[in-house]
């Protein structure tokens, strides 16, 4: 919980991680597959730096290293460590191997869909965090994961969250991107990120 409460944690602190509690809670699945999940969000962003690309990994390592004092066993620590890093930008090519992956996937998605007040806190509590970054690449690097989702066949990979948060979630990342916000990624989306 200390880790969660950070004070740099504008969005990514305790209400973030109660919102996909409640998600969860929201979803059937299997026990076993539910509990995992379940553990895996807790430490979903136990580690977040803006900066730092292996936040997901670092997280998974944190799981694993207070399993044996949980007295989880070692097998499930590993498949909940498994679906922490499916949650990265950038997952590992076998991160959806395990089950639940999807699930916290999409629980941890779900901000995305939601109505577009919420949605609109979610976007500012991000460009809170990423203040230290200089606003044309937080705008351009944001601006390139949002329509990068936009460009996927569905954002969302389970049909429970396709069926509750899809269109929604389209709208609102379409209205983000078309506002004077993203009006720099609009400009210099073509520019190579360093």
């Amino acid at each position: 919980m200390a880790r969660w409460s950070a004070r740099t944690r504008s969005y990514h602190g305790v209400g973030h991680l109660e919102d996909c509690l409640d998600e969860l809670d929201g979803v059937l699945a299997d026990a076993v597959v539910a509990d995992r999940a379940e553990f895996a969000i807790w430490y979903h962003d136990a580690v977040y730096c803006f900066r730092a690309r292996d936040n997901e990994e670092r997280s998974a390592q944190l799981l694993l290293e207070d399993a044996p004092k949980l007295a989880l066993p070692r097998d499930c620590a590993q498949a909940a460590a498994a679906l922490v890093r499916a949650t990265a930008l950038r997952p590992p090519p076998n991160a959806f191997r395990e089950p639940g992956a999807d699930l916290v996937v999409d629980v941890d998605r779900s901000i995305l869909g939601r109505k577009a007040p919420r949605f609109w806190d979610y976007e500012v509590g991000i460009e809170e965090e990423y203040s230290p970054a200089v606003w044309p690449a937080f705008a351009l690097a944001r601006g390139r994961f949002l329509a990068s989702l936009l460009a996927l066949p569905s954002i969302y990979r389970t049909e429970h969250f396709r069926r509750q948060y899809e269109d929604a979630a389209r709208r609102n990342i379409s209205a983000l991107l078309s506002s004077p916000r993203y009006r720099a990624y609009r400009w210099l989306r073509w520019l190579p990120l360093r």
